[in-house]
Formats: structure tokens, sequence, C-alpha cells
């Protein structure tokens, strides 16, 4: 409804071999926001990294390490790659580049030896704002040597494992004096673990079933994803659980 453009920053799939069905709705997307004049752009995540790019299938602009102008800022894009090849790929972005966007796990984010691939220090000091897909936690982190320098994970857009935040949103640019980054909140299914182990943990889920679904109640011309999944294990010698 803002009409803007739509940069998809990888794992737009979750398998480099979607269905047809998953292919077809994103043909439809796309097509939507051609008719609308509105372009989308893509990267490749480690999800789905093909050969050709899903990107190029449903018709979307790749980023390359050569700028883009959208709405008047130079923005790059690197697919997702391994450590090895990445640092040379991030020395070889365009010195024009305001907003770099790519796929990768960064050393702030999860500072353990072996369990990141990138490092902050390996994006070129010039380079303001990092949008970034891959870690499913909506976060941002300050380059701790470089005050004008700023990385922003957009999180996963649907909550993938119960142990995830159901509040998720999607990254909004603005271009004004400086490119400013807020965060769109987004209606997704919520996910509810619950155990009964025994009879009075099941009068419990029973009496606030209710409650909680009551919440969800749907308004006219909502989707179904608003209401939530209740994932509930049970010990069947408690009577009546079933």
């Amino acid at each position: 409804k803002d009409n803007v453009p739509l940069v998809l920053m990888g794992d737009v799939l979750d398998s480099p071999r979607p269905t047809s069905k998953i292919v077809d709705f994103l043909l439809d997307c796309t097509k939507a926001m051609k008719d609308r004049g509105l372009p989308v752009y893509w990267i490749d995540g480690n999800h789905d990294r093909a050969i050709p790019s899903w990107g190029d299938v449903i018709g979307a602009t790749r980023l390359t390490d050569h700028p883009a102008l959208i709405n008047e800022v130079s923005v790059s894009g690197i697919d997702n790659r391994s450590s090895t090849e990445l640092e040379s790929a991030l020395s070889k972005v365009h010195s024009d580049t305001d907003v770099l966007v790519c796929h990768q796990l960064l050393d702030l984010a999860c500072p353990m030896e072996g369990m990141y691939n990138m490092k902050a220090d390996w994006v070129p000091a010039h380079i303001s704002t990092v949008l970034m897909g891959d870690y499913h936690v909506a976060q941002d982190y300050q380059h701790p040597g470089r005050a004008n320098q700023r990385f922003y994970y957009s999180g996963s857009t649907a909550q993938l494992s119960l142990s995830e935040s159901c509040n998720k949103s999607i990254l909004k640019v603005s271009v004004g004096a400086d490119i400013e980054i807020s965060r769109v909140p987004l209606v997704t299914r919520k996910c509810f673990a619950y155990t009964v182990t025994n009879q009075i943990e099941l009068d419990v889920l029973v009496a606030q079933r209710d409650e909680w679904f009551s919440e969800f109640k749907l308004a006219e011309g909502m989707s179904d994803i608003a209401m939530p999944i209740l994932n509930i294990k049970f010990d069947t010698n408690v009577p009546h659980v079933l």
C-alpha cells in the first residue's frame, strides 16, 4: 500500500527445488508488483540458491556488487557464499554503494568462532547501511569501530520453531537527509507449546483454551494466518486427554 520497491534478502524459498504451487505464487506476487510499476530485487540465500537463480525465474532484478539506484539510494547485493569467497567479494563492492544487501551470519550476531561466516570488518567502511538475511532474529548492530556503519537483520517473516519469537517484521528504508531504517510488524501465525502430564495441567489447558483463541477471532477479510497453532505434548495415561 506504500507503493515502494521490494528487496528480497535471500531464503524466500526453503528449498532450491520448490513446488510448482510455490513458484506460481511467487510469479503472481512479482507480476502484481510490476503491474503497479514497483520493481522487485533479489539475492540468493543459502536455502534457495540454484542455477538459474529463482530470482531470474520469477522476473526479479538481481542485485550485484555494482549498485542499482532504488529511490535515489545506491544499493548493492551479494548472494550467499562461503566465508572463503565472501571477504574478496565484499572488497569488490562498488565505492558508490550506500546500502549493501547480503545473506550471511555476522560475527556481531554470533560471535562464537565457527558459527559466523561474515566479519563486520570485511564490509567497506564507506557503506553506511547493511541489510541482512539468514539470522532469524530481528536485530541490529553497530559496527564497534565505525560510527557511521550499522547492520540490520530483518529476521524470519514466519515463526520457524517454537523457540523463536512470534513477533515478526520487515525492514522499511526511508530516505531523507539520511537513510533511516524502521520495522513494519507482520501478521503471522503464532505458535504456542503446552505439556500435559497430569489431570491438573489438563484442566488448566481446557480452561484457558477458549480464552486463548478468543483473542484471535478473525475480522472480516482477515487471513486465517491470524489463528494460532497450539502444540500439545501429552501423556496418554492422563484420563480424557484425547
